[in-house]
């Protein structure tokens, strides 16, 4: 299950992504300057999941600009 949630701190607005996985739970909160992120330790777990490749995805964009 994905739960995508805005979040208001002062005068800023975020956007936290929730994915709930089968041993884990992944956790982003992200705005227009960067993310923090949080969750699986052991990332081979999820790696054949459609999830993994879509966060590999904005991971090798966003490092390449």
């Amino acid at each position: 299950m994905i739960h995508i949630e805005p979040i208001q701190v002062g005068e800023h607005t975020f956007i936290g992504v929730e994915v709930k996985l089968p041993k884990t739970t992944l956790l982003t909160i992200s705005n227009s300057r960067g993310y923090i992120m949080c969750g699986a330790s052991k990332m081979y777990r999820i790696r054949g999941s459609e999830i993994f490749r879509c966060l590999s995805r904005k991971f090798k964009r966003d490092k390449l600009s």
